[in-house]
């Protein structure tokens, strides 16, 4: 129950790199634990990676047990990236949706330079 709880509260105040960096570590962690390497030079930094990261790890979490599962319903954290005035398709006084077109442009410009560059429909078709 605790490992699922922390694990929705980390989801809810860490960033999507943050929370893909986590799932690295645990399974590095993992590795090296179970490998007897538990005083490798590598544990002390995960160690501080985690405690670092724990630090704003705080709220609190509802949970529903039924029939050997566990599922959680609700939480809230005062460290919470999730803004409900950012989550809406209304117009909001807090998120500019004509930026949208500038943000797609930029986020998609080193994938468009690579169609550009290399020709992947071609190259597939030649195989």
């Amino acid at each position: 129950v605790s490992t699922q709880s922390t694990w929705g509260l980390e989801m809810l105040v860490s960033t999507r790199e943050e929370n893909e960096l986590k799932a690295f570590m645990d399974s590095k962690w993992a590795y090296l634990c179970y490998g007897a390497k538990w005083y490798d030079p590598v544990m002390y930094h995960i160690h501080a990676y985690t405690n670092s990261q724990n630090k704003k790890v705080d709220g609190w979490v509802k949970v529903r047990l039924f029939k050997g599962h566990l599922d959680v319903v609700a939480l809230s954290s005062p460290n919470s990236l999730f803004d409900h005035t950012l989550a809406t398709f209304n117009h909001s006084t807090k998120f500019n949706q004509n930026a949208s077109a500038g943000f797609i442009e930029l986020y998609t410009l080193a994938q468009r330079t690579a169609y550009n560059v290399y020709n992947f429909e071609k190259q597939l078709g030649q195989n």
